[in-house]
């Protein structure tokens, strides 16, 4: 006899011997909440709903395998959730560590009640400066005025009760431009190592990620500010408000790291301020984003490698709001 069934026996204070038969055979008939079918067992627990599985998960070594925190039911949960997915590999490279499945839940779930921990990371001065962030797993990007500094990313300190310093964290690097408010900028980690940026003065500068040693400067790429930068290995892509876009390819033949070797530069011209451009990871195509005034067409489709246009996106991208945003993913053409 099973040891519940004694207590249950011994519940009107009788024994459990005065049952008779069916008090032996109890145990044969009582089927248990773990022995029930997998199906059967995750409508019980959707019903429970999310906050009570980490409970539900330490009754018994089935129930975690069910509920366990990178479990296939809390992948199917938190596959829905924009903010913690991790799903697209860009994002994933921009992630500090991977999370399992029940923390990027908990997390989406502090996020919505409030419940989080906020460390400053920098401070901005510059007044009247529309900052640009670029992040990667081990560096924080910020770029104000003709600054570009990067900031380390610390351990994660996820649900610790301890209260946030107070000083800000000193940037690693200090990039500038003595000319004038550096603009939107890339980083390229890796065997590339870059940083590229274009200023207000229309040039383009490049510096290694690593150390900040300035490696390449054109003056006078364009003749107003420089909207948006791009670099895919020996090829950096600019645009600005002088309706054009530079393509300036440099031979690193001799040296992968070299970008003082000679280069050609390429034009092509929209008839429209550009806004913004992105280069996709096979470094083949080209997209990008202009105000669409004046009858052109507010995005355009290029060849990369020979500089030839594909195709004008009118009719899916016209909207009455300028276009400031160009991504180009394996999974969408922009």
């Amino acid at each position: 006899m099973s040891y519940t069934s004694k207590l249950d026996a011994n519940v009107d204070g009788n024994s459990s011997f005065n049952m008779g038969p069916l008090a032996i055979h109890d145990d044969e008939h009582h089927t248990s909440l773990a022995n029930l079918p997998t199906d059967i067992l995750l409508h019980i627990f959707a019903m429970c709903g999310q906050c009570c599985w980490p409970s539900i998960a330490q009754v018994c070594h089935r129930f975690y395998t069910i509920l366990g925190t990178d479990s296939f039911l809390w992948e199917q949960v938190t596959r829905q959730l924009l903010l913690v997915n991790q799903s697209s590999s860009i994002f994933r490279s921009k992630n500090h560590s991977s999370l399992p499945a029940q923390l990027r839940f908990r997390i989406y779930s502090h996020w919505q009640t409030g419940v989080c921990l906020v460390k400053p990371v920098a401070s901005i001065r510059e007044k009247h400066v529309l900052p640009w962030l670029v992040l990667k797993s081990d560096v924080l990007w910020v770029g104000t005025g003709s600054h570009i500094r990067a900031y380390p990313r610390i351990q994660p300190c996820a649900f610790l009760h301890s209260k946030p310093s107070r000083g800000r964290m000193k940037p690693t690097l200090n990039l500038s431009s003595s000319r004038g408010d550096l603009g939107r900028f890339a980083v390229k980690s890796g065997d590339e190592d870059v940083v590229v940026a274009g200023d207000t003065n229309g040039s383009i500068f490049v510096w290694s990620a690593s150390t900040g040693r300035l490696k390449f400067k054109k003056t006078n790429c364009h003749s107003s500010d420089v909207a948006s930068v791009n670099v895919f290995h020996n090829v950096i892509v600019s645009g600005g408000r002088d309706k054009f876009v530079k393509v300036l390819r440099f031979d690193n033949s001799i040296s992968y790291h070299s970008w003082k070797s000679i280069y050609t530069a390429e034009e092509i011209y929209l008839d429209d301020r550009i806004l913004s451009l992105d280069i996709d990871p096979s470094g083949t195509l080209l997209c990008t984003g202009t105000a669409g005034h004046g009858g052109v067409p507010p995005s355009h489709l290029f060849d990369l490698t020979t500089g030839a246009l594909i195709c004008p996106l009118r009719d899916i991208f016209e909207s009455a709001k300028v276009f400031m945003t160009c991504i180009l993913s394996p999974l969408t053409k922009c």
